[in-house]
């Protein structure tokens, strides 16, 4: 299996592409099987480059979302719904082991 990485517009567009896809069952969202393994990042934040103190004086980075829902599939195919939403980064957030 293969890694492959998918940005989508957000949590509700994911969700509605694993439908269509058949990954559901019963309104849930199956995350493993044998033929694949779902991993369901969200959110991915990033620092700004700019700093925030907090109200004890201690200085931490500011962080922003990077737009989109992320998501991570182990698989060797993927459905076609999921197409649109691939990605290729360079340096992934997060990855299976």
């Amino acid at each position: 299996m293969q890694t492959r990485f998918f940005t989508f517009p957000d949590e509700a567009t994911f969700l509605a592409t694993a439908e269509a896809a058949g990954l559901m069952q019963e309104g849930v969202l199956v995350t493993a099987i044998h033929d694949y393994a779902i991993d369901v990042v969200g959110l991915i934040y990033k620092p700004t480059g700019k700093f925030i103190k907090d109200e004890d004086g201690s200085s931490y980075p500011e962080q922003a979302p990077i737009p989109g829902w992320h998501v991570n599939i182990a698989c060797n195919d993927i459905h076609e719904a999921f197409a649109e939403y691939e990605v290729f980064p360079a340096t992934p957030s997060r990855n299976f082991a």
